[in-house]
């Protein structure tokens, strides 16, 4: 079975259960059955590129070239997050979201609440790729030539614990 999934570029993908999400720069986030390939639902449809997923706890977050990060639970969306900085990539870990674009690494406080209010952190120098990894966050300097490696801990302001040197041969 072959079916079209968007007018143009996928982005990214990500999984929920039985569903597989799917963004691209047609601006559309859409929900398919993992085990049908049928489509189930168009979530979003927005005038702008809908770049980057992160699933967890059955939250699908979404983060656009806007700096919007959009909360879906259940294909509903919950909340809104205005970060102003386009997001290439992110993770969440409990209430810290993690988003980076090519300058930066931002880490933002999700509050309580239905209104979507958020407190910048954290903002460390840096570039996409990025992912946790236990207690560490590693992502990838601006110049893209080392792998920088912090404390996922807010009480040690996100120190950094060392770095990869990326070297040519």
């Amino acid at each position: 079975m072959e079916l079209r999934a968007h007018e143009s570029v996928v982005f990214h993908l990500a999984t929920i259960g039985d569903t597989l999400y799917t963004c691209s720069n047609d601006g559309t986030i859409k929900a398919w059955d993992i085990d049908t390939l049928e489509h189930k639902k168009t979530l979003l449809q927005y005038d702008s590129e809908v770049w980057r997923f992160f699933a967890a706890q059955g939250r699908l977050y979404a983060g656009d070239v806007q700096g919007t990060v959009r909360v879906y639970e259940n294909d509903e969306l919950m909340r809104i997050y205005d970060l102003t900085e386009e997001v290439r990539d992110m993770a969440v870990s409990t209430q810290l979201l993690y988003t980076v674009r090519d300058r930066d690494l931002v880490i933002t406080e999700l509050l309580p609440g239905p209104k979507g209010r958020a407190v910048t952190r954290q903002t460390i120098e840096g570039s996409s790729p990025m992912c946790l990894v236990g207690d560490m966050i590693c992502f990838v300097s601006r110049s893209a030539r080392d792998i920088l490696v912090h404390d996922n801990n807010k009480q040690s302001s996100f120190r950094e614990l060392g770095k990869i040197q990326v070297g040519y041969n």
